[in-house]
């Protein structure tokens, strides 16, 4: 019988330590830090009506069917207004660059201008083509505040970069530059070689 006795009490015994150790491991705590590092970043789109970046953004200026508003642009105004624009209803970018003032800027540079004609292609030079921000499309730019950077006026093309903006803060979020494919022109003076002429601009952000 006590042998019985002392079995019990041990079983008890080891059941109440057993209940002692869950109760301390509750009241236990532990912690850790957690970071998130948001990296700098630079983008540059053109967008279409639906302000979706996708498609084949073109200007043209086709006037072989309309030979009046031709003669009368180098009569006149000296320069054609495109014709048609596809997907090219906005050019968009968007600078983050945390709390620093880093200067990014924009540049355009186009390809050489291709003829495709019976002649020589003498007339029209790739500087004869330009962008005049808003003066159609009526954009205004959102990029750049206050004086800490700038949109150009206007720009020519050229097979070299040409500057387009500049700023030394980020736009935090996607801003516009304030023109789009309706803001070229082609100055004209009537001795153009007649055919087709085509050039590729891209458009580029840079940070240095």
């Amino acid at each position: 019988a006590k042998r019985k006795n002392l079995i019990r009490v041990v079983t008890c015994s080891l059941l109440v330590c057993a209940a002692l150790h869950v109760s301390l491991a509750s009241a236990q705590r532990t912690d850790h830090q957690t970071e998130v590092y948001i990296p700098s970043y630079l983008g540059i789109r053109i967008v279409n009506d639906a302000g979706a970046a996708r498609g084949a953004p073109a200007v043209n200026f086709d006037y072989t069917s309309d030979v009046s508003t031709y003669t009368d642009a180098y009569k006149g105004p000296g320069y054609l207004s495109a014709s048609e624009v596809t997907d090219f209803a906005d050019v968009q970018v968007s600078v983050r660059t945390g709390f620093a003032f880093p200067l990014w800027y924009v540049t355009a540079q186009a390809s050489s201008l291709n003829y495709g004609g019976s002649q020589d292609g003498a007339g029209l030079v790739l500087g004869d083509i330009e962008v005049v921000r808003g003066s159609v499309s009526g954009l205004n730019q959102g990029a750049v505040v206050g004086g800490l950077g700038r949109v150009f006026d206007s720009w020519t093309l050229a097979v070299n970069p040409q500057p387009v903006a500049y700023s030394f803060i980020g736009t935090y979020g996607w801003r516009s530059l304030g023109f789009n494919g309706l803001d070229y022109r082609v100055a004209v003076d009537g001795d153009e070689d007649p055919g087709e002429y085509s050039t590729t601009v891209t458009y580029a952000i840079f940070y240095p």
